[in-house]
């Protein structure tokens, strides 16, 4: 086992990436191949994520995943935090599961009440009903 770096996405992440997105069911939209921060062991890729510009501004943290054998080592909150480096201007949301809430606090997130979202977001976490559209909340981080 090498030393884990943590550097900018490549083409050759690419299929690695998109694997991972696949097993964890995320995001897999608008991908380009340097639009993600990733964990690397070698040639393999470890762990992914990204973050968004939204068409009002805003910005989301998306598309986290950490390979099955190596969660629990660090290595998804360390690739947040270096994602969040380049964010210092602005806050940060998120869209999660409930069972990742205290992973995401612990980095310093927090839920937000659904009428403080911006209305953009606001549609992409609830149906038309009103209903949240999967088990699961937004978060922001004020940077």
């Amino acid at each position: 086992m090498q030393e884990i770096i943590y550097r900018k996405s490549n083409e050759k992440d690419l299929p690695q990436i998109l694997e991972l997105l696949r097993v964890f069911d995320l995001n897999a939209s608008n991908i380009v191949a340097d639009g993600f921060c990733v964990a690397a062991d070698g040639a393999r890729v470890l762990g992914c994520a990204r973050i968004i510009e939204l068409s009002d501004g805003n910005v989301e943290l998306a598309s986290v995943a950490v390979a099955e054998d190596r969660r629990k080592m660090g290595i998804g909150g360390k690739l947040i935090q270096t994602l969040l480096l380049s964010e210092n201007r602005r806050p940060v949301y998120l869209m999660c599961r409930r069972s990742n809430q205290q992973f995401y606090e612990e980095l310093g997130f927090s839920e937000i009440k659904d009428d403080l979202l911006p209305p953009i977001y606001r549609d992409k976490v609830k149906s038309k009903k009103g209903e949240v559209k999967v088990d699961g909340l937004a978060m922001i981080k004020e940077l």
